[in-house]
């Protein structure tokens, strides 16, 4: 049996912070902060996902961007087994690639399903030459963001209702950055 959940707000977030330090005397710092907030009325819920970022070099310049990737009103639709989705959002196909728009969708579940039915989550997998951070986005929205120690790394974490092309990136420790795109189709 569905349930619709309690009247609540919610604000979710992951921060992260470095300083490099190439040479005496020289730093450079980057902070990242990212997340949904929302709130939840009866069967609807408000979202709304937000990206910050920063880098202030040791010289004294610095570098801020503040993002709204997607805001977006959505409920679920038990009897259809999907959600309807209105707003800012993006399209998930295992065809086409994702591409936001602002419209409306009704899009099957996959979480109404039972267990055995449902899809895998995908998994990311790379190998960081010192201490990285790994950021996976799709369309310029960050989905997930994480530090890693050097070595081979897997990401677990990924939700199963990614679908599309994802950007993969890994920024060194040096500030070196390697990407490449992991298809979940």
């Amino acid at each position: 049996r569905w349930s619709d959940g309690v009247t609540a707000g919610l604000l979710d977030y992951s921060l992260m912070a470095s300083r490099y330090m190439p040479q005496q005397g020289e730093t450079s710092d980057s902070y990242s902060l990212y997340g949904t907030a929302g709130f939840n009325f009866g069967p609807w819920r408000l979202r709304s996902d937000y990206q910050y970022s920063r880098f202030d070099s040791g010289r004294g310049a610095s570098q801020s961007d503040f993002y709204l990737p997607q805001t977006y009103l959505f409920r679920a639709l038990p009897a259809l087994r999907s959600k309807l989705t209105l707003g800012q959002t993006y399209l998930s196909s295992a065809i086409f690639d994702s591409f936001r728009f602002a419209g409306l969708t009704l899009a099957s579940d996959e979480r109404m399903l039972p267990p055995s039915l449902q899809g895998y989550a995908p998994k990311i997998s790379g190998i960081a030459n010192s201490n990285a951070q790994v950021t996976v986005s799709q369309n310029g929205r960050i989905l997930y963001q994480t530090r890693v120690s050097p070595g081979p790394f897997e990401l677990p974490d990924l939700s199963q209702n990614i679908s599309g092309n994802l950007d993969v990136s890994v920024r060194e420790s040096d500030g070196s950055v390697r990407t490449w795109q992991v298809n979940t189709a």
